[in-house]
């Protein structure tokens, strides 16, 4: 009985320990993403600014520096996701 009381108080100290870890790492894993994000939509800005003004024609450079995906839905419709995260329906 006392062997299992102290097994529990254990088992709850290691899990506190383990909540509270995350809990610090989480605002330093939202700052990476973050810091990321931003690194990437400046590719993309610097991209765009280096170029014409008008496109003319497809540019892959481009292309690639924006676009993260684009996915085909069962309606036909496509769904364009940039680098950033935003979606664009088309």
């Amino acid at each position: 009985m006392v062997n299992d009381k102290r097994r529990a108080r254990r088992y709850s100290a290691r899990n506190l320990n383990r909540k509270v870890t995350e809990r610090k790492a989480a605002p330093e894993a939202v700052k990476r993403r973050r810091k990321s994000r931003a690194r990437i939509l400046k590719t993309c800005l610097n991209s765009i600014a280096s170029g014409p003004r008008v496109l003319t024609e497809f540019d892959e450079k481009l292309w690639k520096a924006a676009i993260d995906r684009v996915m085909v839905m069962l309606d036909d419709r496509l769904v364009f996701r940039f680098k950033d995260g935003t979606e664009v329906v088309g």
